[in-house]
């Protein structure tokens, strides 16, 4: 498919390209503008003038929660970087086969997202010949549509979202633990497909499949269905060992690694299976952390936790977050837990999706109810004093409640 082309040019950099497009328009000289040539038909008839190629544009910056993309960035590579920086936006980008100019100019998407919800701004060369950056809200843009046609693009930048602690919430058999199994491809869909990243799990087989579980740590419900070595430290190791991460620090990480999670390393040379059921699930959270995933996935963690436990599980998961970007999937029934400290919530149901939102769902106490899950107590605690015209409903833990109440009621 596609003819023969009077001259093909391929641009090496920003100015090259600006330059030489003032040049044809100056010589009055036809030109086309193609980055990978994905979705794009070319005729079979002979092209007197220029294609110019802009796929060696591809330098991409990236600033706390923006990254600036050049427009021959691909966008499955566009993710990659994203993601190694903590940033989650993008991940159904990388199914579409295209580059960042082109796929911006036309808003593709897909799973019901689609580019511009993230883009800040674009800098374009506009038909006039000047360069001039575009704020988002400044573009009328639709489906498959922007208003940015007659504009060259020459880069983007996307606001993309930093890691967040999701939690799924449900009552036991609500199918938190199948969801966790099928993100992990442990389990298969009995219909339909789940997408990690570049990842889908739909029955067939995974190529890579160790580079998903590389990325996604999983601590089981119960912990002791992990283990299978005979020491703590051998336990710890394994998933270094396995992905073959960092092999030259192994004894060191797994000592930082059990500090993190509140152990000594007076730990490493017992069994694993002669551990209190407490221990045994920092341990499990241990070897899941060691290896540094972009996604941490915790199911029913907070049994059997005392109050200090999951104080000092709330001070870990905030930093991994936080201070590494870690994206964490809680699922639990714990709602006294995760009302504090998530980003957002999903409620099942008989593994049906009930409703998803923010901490607001932890207020609905009809919904929880409902849905066979307790009210937190602070929520319950609030709901009296608010009755009684004290209007305390902006806090979420204790201590910044019992500040308020403090303050605002006595």
């Amino acid at each position: 498919v596609g003819g023969i082309t009077k001259y093909l040019i391929e641009v090496t950099s920003e100015n090259n390209l600006v330059s030489l497009i003032k040049y044809l328009k100056d010589n009055k000289i036809k030109y086309f503008i193609l980055g990978n040539g994905s979705n794009v038909i070319l005729d079979d008839s002979y092209f007197d003038g220029v294609i110019i190629r802009v796929n060696k544009l591809n330098k991409i910056e990236v600033n706390d929660d923006l990254v600036t993309a050049s427009c021959g960035v691909k966008l499955g590579f566009l993710n990659n970087i994203a993601l190694q920086h903590g940033l989650v936006s993008l991940y159904f980008a990388s199914l579409i086969p295209g580059e960042v100019g082109a796929s911006v100019m036309g808003n593709a998407g897909c799973y019901n997202h689609s580019l511009m919800e993230y883009v800040q701004s674009v800098k374009v060369l506009t038909n006039e010949g000047n360069i001039t950056n575009i704020s988002k809200s400044e573009i009328d843009y639709g489906y498959r549509y922007t208003s940015l046609k007659g504009n060259i693009i020459l880069s983007v930048t996307f606001k993309l979202e930093k890691g967040k602690i999701h939690t799924i919430l449900g009552a036991s058999n609500s199918g938190k633990t199948a969801i966790a199994d099928l993100i992990n491809a442990l389990n298969v869909p009995t219909s339909g497909s789940v997408r990690v990243g570049k990842f889908i799990n739909d029955g067939r087989r995974i190529k890579d499949i160790n580079e998903l579980r590389f990325q996604t740590g999983y601590v089981f419900k119960n912990p002791f269905d992990m283990f299978f070595n005979k020491t703590v430290k051998k336990e710890i190791e394994f998933g270094m060992k396995y992905f073959k991460y960092k092999l030259d620090k192994l004894e060191v990480r797994a000592i930082d690694s059990l500090k993190l999670v509140g152990l000594d390393e007076s730990y490493l040379n017992m069994n694993p299976l002669d551990l209190t059921v407490v221990d045994a699930k920092k341990v499990a959270l241990a070897c899941a952390i060691i290896y540094n995933p972009k996604v941490l996935i915790l199911d029913e963690f907070t049994t059997g936790l005392s109050y200090t436990d999951k104080k000092e599980l709330t001070s870990l998961l905030k930093m991994l977050k936080n201070k590494y970007n870690k994206t964490i999937i809680l699922l639990t029934k714990d709602t006294n837990y995760a009302y504090p400290i998530s980003d957002t919530v999903h409620i099942l149901r008989l593994t049906r999706l009930v409703k998803s939102g923010g901490k607001e769902l932890f207020r609905d106490t009809r919904l929880l109810k409902s849905n066979n899950l307790e009210v937190p107590k602070i929520v319950s605690f609030i709901e009296k004093c608010n009755k009684k015209g004290h209007d305390i409903s902006q806090y979420t833990n204790i201590h910044d409640l019992i500040k308020g109440v403090y303050r605002d009621v006595f």
